[in-house]
């Protein structure tokens, strides 16, 4: 089982394309991380998780409550609450 989806998630800031059909899949139980360059889209990535961004296109989906939840699915406004996984 899958625990947090991103599919095909696009962003662009001032005609920029900051993330560009980002694809991940994240199993309970493991550690993840995101590296690279300065200005690659790792903390846009972090705030679709978070649902503080709102994408062009694609979606974040979470397992975490009982069946698929779409936390981030080009909404009108950005949710205003955040999601936490314990780790204990």
């Amino acid at each position: 089982m899958k625990e947090i989806i991103i599919e095909g998630l696009s962003k662009k800031i001032k005609g920029t394309l900051i993330l560009d059909n980002v694809n991940m899949q994240m199993e309970p139980g493991k550690v993840y991380g995101l590296r690279g360059k300065n200005g690659c889209g790792k903390t846009m990535i972090m705030r679709a998780l978070c649902g503080l961004l709102i994408p062009d296109s694609g979606k974040v989906w979470s397992q975490m409550r009982p069946g698929p939840v779409t936390l981030v699915l080009n909404s009108p406004s950005p949710p205003k609450s955040i999601f936490f996984t314990p780790l204990t």
